[in-house]
């Protein structure tokens, strides 16, 4: 691992010394300079700046699971920036059937995992979902993903004697 040496000039105890990624860390060693010389390196220690928000989940993807469930799925975000501790996924009915256009008001379904079956909905019904990661703070909305559930169909059997 590069070993890279920045020197600051402080104004006091504490200072912001640079603007570092999240969630990285540091192993820092201090010194003092002043007209007389230069103090001996402290001893390393090893710091991580604080978690920020996620960048947006990638490759949303949503397919109907029969006339009344859609299977959702994604991959994690590229840039977590902490710990992943969570996905909120909101979807919401946009069209049912030949009836046109319909809104709805949208349903929050919290989940671990990176994907849910979303069940109970209306067959032949058109809706919009969009998911957002979470570490300590949310990130950013998905882009918004369409899906149609399959038409409500009853299975008929013959029997031929």
């Amino acid at each position: 691992m590069p070993i890279h040496y920045i020197s600051f000039a402080l104004s006091g105890v504490t200072d912001r010394v640079l603007d570092a990624s999240p969630n990285t860390v540091w192993r820092v060693r201090v010194r003092a300079e002043n007209e007389a010389g230069a103090s001996d390196w402290s001893k390393e220690v090893s710091i991580t700046t604080a978690e920020g928000a996620p960048s947006a989940v990638q490759d949303l993807d949503a397919r109907p699971s029969g006339p009344e469930a859609a299977a959702i799925s994604w991959r994690p975000p590229a840039q977590p920036n902490g710990e992943i501790t969570g996905y909120t996924l909101v979807y919401r009915l946009k069209s049912r059937g030949e009836c046109g256009p319909r809104s709805a008001q949208p349903i929050t379904r919290n989940t671990l995992a990176e994907g849910i079956l979303l069940d109970g909905l209306l067959p032949d019904s058109t809706y919009d979902v969009h998911v957002t990661a979470h570490t300590s703070q949310a990130g950013p909305q998905s882009n918004i993903v369409t899906v149609t559930t399959n038409e409500d169909g009853e299975l008929i059997s013959y029997s031929f004697l």
